[in-house]
């Protein structure tokens, strides 16, 4: 059985000082939506070891480091990397990644819209509009990842914090 995490950055300003989409930082919505995400994953129970893929962007990285003290606190992080390819990624460039990653463990990723929900919604065959701060864990009834497929992942959890 394979785990797919899903989390979708925290509620962001819509512009940067900067400019640029990449630098896009977290509103204080966002910031209350990370404490009351990292008491939710202070209490929550990963069944088996995950790899964390996070979006080098500046929200998603603020989101995971709201929240990393709890996910890391449940002795089942096993490795954390922000690779440039999920920045704004769609659907198809997830679904690539993750069917040719040939890991045993289970996945989290944090990321942006339209592309995760565009994904959860591919892989369940249900329209999925993840909000922000929004968590889902999709379960897949396969041992790899590249078993995976349209319409084979069940949600089994979702979780929105209401700030």
């Amino acid at each position: 059985m394979k785990r797919l995490y899903i989390i979708r950055h925290a509620k962001t300003d819509q512009f940067s000082k900067t400019g640029k989409d990449f630098d896009r930082e977290l509103l204080p919505k966002g910031k209350r939506q990370m404490k009351e995400l990292n008491r939710f994953f202070a209490n929550y129970v990963f069944e088996k070891p995950f790899e964390i893929w996070i979006s080098p962007a500046k929200r998603t990285q603020q989101t995971f480091n709201g929240i990393k003290k709890s996910l890391e606190s449940s002795g089942k992080v096993v490795s954390t990397s922000f690779p440039d390819e999920l920045y704004l990624a769609e659907r198809e460039q997830f679904f690539e990644k993750i069917v040719n990653h040939s890991s045993a463990n289970d996945l989290l990723i944090i990321g942006h819209n339209s592309g995760i929900s565009d994904l959860a919604g591919y892989l369940t065959e249900q329209v999925v509009e993840l909000r922000t701060g929004e968590f889902i864990q999709l379960v897949f009834e396969c041992n790899e990842w590249e078993e995976i497929s349209r319409g084979t992942a069940v949600i089994a959890y979702r979780f929105r914090p209401e700030v």
